[in-house]
């Protein structure tokens, strides 16, 4: 008989933090007044109120709205084995690279129209 904890198991039902991490006592009791684990576990500790019209930060979505976002962003994964935390990484660095292309491209584009004025 096997001792070990299934810590995949104790994270998806919300009974630990993350494999290897409990709760501790400030956390619990923000999941206790309501706050979502997830919320939680990206350091909120009030109920957030969302803005209407505007987008959930990537912290606060839950593992669908990740994916969705991910493939959106042409992310390869597998949704069963991606975990939540990975993917919002996954997405900030995306995001970050799209930010930076923007830019760089921009500034390509003035440099041009620069030198064809003079």
């Amino acid at each position: 008989m096997s001792t070990q904890l299934d810590w995949g198991k104790l994270v998806a039902k919300n009974r630990v933090k993350a494999p290897g991490m409990q709760w501790n006592k400030e956390e619990l009791d923000a999941i206790k007044r309501g706050v979502s684990p997830d919320d939680v576990r990206a350091g909120l500790f009030e109920v957030p109120e969302d803005v209407p019209g505007q987008p959930k930060s990537i912290e606060r979505m839950n593992k669908a709205e990740l994916s969705e976002k991910a493939k959106e962003l042409g992310i390869n994964f597998d949704e069963k084995f991606a975990i939540r935390s990975d993917l919002v990484l996954e997405i900030k660095k995306a995001e970050k690279k799209a930010k930076l292309d923007a830019a760089i491209k921009a500034k390509a584009g003035k440099a041009k129209t620069g030198k064809a004025k003079k």
